[in-house]
């Protein structure tokens, strides 16, 4: 396994947290992953590869078994997107820790 891919697992890891409420925390935990990739895609040296990005983050958690989003969600979305930096190499942004909820 590359570093790139030790790197997704760790932000993947990051992003969960056990607990039940939103139903819309599937399309949100899908949406936080496609940002996520896409900055792999815009701001990486190399680039990523954005579908593949997702299909890996698919392999170590599925955004359909997620049940809640955290209060930090917005704030998270808003650095992800903001950044211009690598999130693959810096690490994953302080108010995402844990954003996403899945079952135990």
């Amino acid at each position: 396994m590359g570093c790139r891919h030790r790197h997704l697992g760790l932000l993947a890891a990051s992003l969960l947290l056990s607990a039940c409420g939103d139903p819309l925390a599937s399309d949100k935990c899908n949406d936080l992953v496609g940002s996520l990739c896409a900055n792999a895609e815009e701001a990486c040296l190399p680039p990523g590869d954005a579908d593949a990005c997702e299909e890996d983050l698919e392999e170590v958690f599925s955004c359909e078994d997620a049940l809640d989003v955290g209060p930090g969600y917005d704030a998270c979305m808003d650095r992800v997107l903001g950044s211009q930096e690598c999130l693959l190499d810096v690490g994953l942004p302080e108010e995402c820790e844990g954003v996403v909820r899945l079952p135990e």
